[in-house]
C-alpha cells in the first residue's frame, strides 16, 4: 500500500508542476503508475485504478503513442481528460 501512497503523490506534484506544459506533465503522471502492482491493493481500490486507466486507454486510443514526446500531439481537451482521469487515482 506504501507504494500506491509514494505513486500518488509523486503523480499530483507531477500534474500540479505548471512549470511544465500539460503534455510532459501527463506522460510523467501516466510513468509513475507504470509497473503498480495490484494485488497487494484492496479489491475495491484495484477495481477504481482499472477503471481510470480504461479511461485513460480510450483516450489514447486516438492517438499513435510509441514515445513520451508523442503526447505533443494530444489535443489540449484530451489531455486534460487524461489529467482528471489520473487525479481520480488519487
Amino acid at each position: 500500500m506504501q507504494d500506491f501512497i509514494d505513486r500518488v503523490v509523486r503523480c499530483e506534484c507531477r500534474l500540479a508542476d505548471e512549470s511544465i506544459p500539460m503534455w510532459k506533465r501527463v506522460s510523467g503522471g501516466l510513468e509513475i503508475w507504470k509497473g503498480l502492482e495490484l494485488g497487494p491493493l484492496p479489491p475495491k481500490l484495484c477495481k477504481h485504478i482499472t477503471a481510470r486507466i480504461a479511461a485513460i486507454n480510450h483516450v489514447l486510443t486516438r492517438y499513435p503513442i510509441k514515445a513520451p514526446e508523442d503526447y505533443r500531439a494530444i489535443s489540449p481537451d484530451d489531455l486534460n481528460a487524461i489529467a482528471t482521469e489520473l487525479r481520480k487515482i488519487l
